[in-house]
């Protein structure tokens, strides 16, 4: 296990987590295409995304912040101030794909990223530390951490809330 990262299983009380469930797989929730899953280089992942959050932007960027992340930032360790939040929807390319390692953000911050259904994609870190994505856990871990995104290949989908924060 890598230091300085922490899972935490049923994060969420079953309503809360089934509300956030719902509305991030409703057919009106909605997703926007990204051409690759970093900023790192060009990938050859296709992913959905929904910002929610950016400090260095407007701030609240989309109406769905407001039933989504006070539910969770409130119970994260530590946390200060948010930083970034956005829902990312990996679909299923049909074979193993890997983002390049990067790091969220380059200033100092905590990487909370809750999972919203259990497949067999994951997160790994440089020291090969793998966390799978399971349903209603988070990861936890400080965002110095280089780690990079496995894609799915048991379902259609693969979604997430990714929290930077402070």
């Amino acid at each position: 296990m890598q230091p300085d990262v922490l899972i935490k299983n049923n994060f969420l009380p079953d309503d809360r987590f089934l509300f956030i469930e719902d509305a991030v797989n409703s057919n009106e929730f909605p997703y926007y295409w990204q051409g690759q899953a970093t900023d790192v280089e060009a990938d050859g992942i296709y992913l959905w995304s929904h910002r929610l959050f950016d400090i260095d932007e407007k701030g609240i960027l989309s109406n769905a912040y407001e039933y989504i992340i006070p539910s969770i930032i409130k119970q994260l360790p530590d946390f200060k101030k948010l930083l970034r939040a956005k829902v990312n929807l990996y679909t299923n390319q049909n074979k193993k794909l890997l983002s390049p390692w990067h790091v969220d953000l380059l200033c100092p911050h905590r990487v909370a990223l809750f999972s919203i259904n259990t497949n067999n994609g994951y997160t790994e870190f440089q020291d090969g530390s793998l966390y799978k994505s399971e349903k209603n856990a988070i990861l936890l871990f400080n965002g110095k951490l280089k780690h990079r995104a496995a894609l799915q290949t048991d379902t259609d989908k693969r979604i997430n809330i990714n929290i930077d924060y402070e």
